[in-house]
């Protein structure tokens, strides 16, 4: 009897532990949590003047802005922490293991040159401006889409599904 329980035990540890593993994301070393990874900014100023924003921290938690006014974040990686302090609110949080994949997944297409493999064309929808950044801390930002009255145009898959993972990220925030 003491041999099932100790065998039992094993397994619901062993269980337990894959459990762990995939429900909970450690934080990661090269990635600090107040580090923003990504951010996306909207801005119109067709009728009136309205901007909005939002950003991923290093450790998933979101922050957002908006405005009736146009502010846009800046262009410096270290200056966006400072406004990410200064003008957002915390809104929620998505997965670090989702956010790392997406993270690791800009690199890499940044790395390869594709990140920016798109063209902008005329749109003429009227709604300003979309842009999507991925903050590379080799490069720092980088826009890898842009929506609104311009459209963003790719046959690259990789960067297609990169947008993909990007709006399923945003649609995650708890």
């Amino acid at each position: 009897m003491k041999k099932k329980i100790m065998i039992i035990s094993v397994i619901l540890l062993a269980v337990m532990a894959i459990l762990a593993a995939t429900v909970f994301t450690l934080p990661r070393s090269d990635i600090r949590s107040d580090q923003v990874l990504f951010y996306s900014y909207s801005y119109n100023s067709a009728w009136s003047k309205h901007s909005n924003g939002i950003f991923i921290m290093g450790n998933g938690d979101v922050y957002t802005y908006e405005r009736d006014s146009i502010l846009i974040p800046p262009a410096s990686a270290s200056a966006l922490e400072d406004f990410v302090k200064r003008e957002c609110l915390k809104t929620g949080h998505v997965s670090r293991r989702a956010l790392y994949a997406l993270y690791d997944r800009a690199e890499e297409l940044r790395h390869e040159g594709t990140l920016t493999d798109y063209t902008i064309g005329y749109g003429a929808d009227d709604m300003g401006y979309s842009l999507s950044y991925f903050v590379s801390p080799v490069s720092g930002p980088v826009m890898f889409r842009e929506i609104g009255d311009t459209v963003t145009n790719t046959d690259n898959e990789e960067l297609k599904d990169m947008w993909s993972r990007w709006n399923r990220l945003i649609r995650m925030m708890k």
